[in-house]
């Protein structure tokens, strides 16, 4: 045994998505789905493994008809639940995870304007801000919270600002990530999206607007520490002086498919038997190499020191100690 606790599991219940975000090629991926009974039994092994909390992702996870049925069977074990998604589906589909049992739900959205929108993610903007008003509503009467995910990117970050408010306006937690280039996010419009040295004192200053809405009340998951390392890194592309990554340590994504890894940027651990692969050999060699970051390098906002306590407002208080 490493003695490692795995506490946060990403499970990705399909590699297929109906988005075509610039940064992203997941939606070029057309893969058959895994079979519910085996996403539910990697549920099963996490809960026996002491994981305290499941992030549902993909590729789009709502492709999923059963993804009510995968978020009850989540919380039947007492499990805290999240859900990263488009969110531009009917609304009757979130209400459905809802009622399911769903904790939490994170929406990316990465700027307001709808032309903007639309460039970035392949999609229209307007399905998604109505979705988000009238399940903020529904808050005080159910057991679940919103967060908005936003990507970091040349072509967005002037209206962070816009963002922020907006996340104050409807009470909103926000996750803040730049956009990866490189092995850790698999880009195909670089020049669009990727930041230079002009533009570190953009990427500063907007970093100073968000740790000053922290101060106003708003909700921002990233740690000033991360925040300030988002300008570092993205100019830079090296990780901020000092730093050493144990993500791997409590956290782990197990891929469509069954295999598990430890980070985005690093390989496939071979096998699917999750208690199996996480105690692995193979696991423990890539967290000291994580450790010593002898690894791609990257700053998702995944890494596990690099989280802000957030205040409890809506849905059980756990949510926010297993997150």
């Amino acid at each position: 045994m490493n003695g490692k606790i795995l506490k946060f599991l990403t499970l990705n219940v399909t590699e297929s998505c109906d988005a075509t975000c610039i940064y992203c090629d997941w939606w070029r991926t057309k893969t058959a789905p895994e079979s519910f009974n085996a996403l539910a039994d990697a549920v099963d092994q996490a809960a026996l493994m002491g994981v305290r909390a499941i992030r549902i992702s993909g590729g789009e996870p709502l492709l999923r008809p059963d993804l009510p049925s995968l978020v009850a069977h989540i919380r039947q074990h007492g499990l805290v639940s999240m859900v990263c998604t488009a969110a531009k589906c009917e609304l009757s589909t979130l209400l459905a995870l809802i009622d399911a049992g769903l904790d939490v739900l994170s929406v990316s959205l990465d700027t307001l304007d709808p032309r903007l929108f639309r460039r970035i993610r392949g999609y229209e903007i307007a399905p998604v801000l109505e979705n988000l008003r009238c399940l903020a509503e529904l808050r005080g009467k159910a057991e679940y919270e919103i967060v908005l995910s936003v990507v970091l990117t040349r072509l967005s970050i002037d209206g962070l600002a816009d963002i922020l408010e907006y996340a104050q306006k409807y009470n909103l937690p926000v996750n803040i990530t730049p956009v990866q280039i490189g092995p850790c996010g698999r880009n195909t419009s670089k020049d669009a999206v990727a930041f230079g040295v002009e533009d570190a004192p953009i990427l500063r200053n907007a970093m100073r607007v968000a740790k000053e809405a922290v101060a106003t009340g708003l909700r921002i998951i990233n740690s000033d520490e991360y925040l300030d390392g988002i300008a570092v890194y993205m100019v830079n592309r090296r990780l901020p002086a000092g730093y050493s990554c144990h993500a791997g340590d409590s956290t782990a994504i197990r891929l469509a498919g069954g295999k598990l890894k430890l980070c985005h940027s690093l390989k496939e651990i071979q096998g699917t038997d999750l208690a199996a692969t996480w105690t692995s050999g193979e696991a423990e060699n890539l967290r000291k190499r994580m450790a010593s970051l002898d690894c791609p390098g990257c700053w998702l906002s995944c890494h596990a020191d690099t989280r802000r306590p957030v205040a409890h407002r809506y849905g059980r208080p756990e949510i926010w100690e297993a997150l």
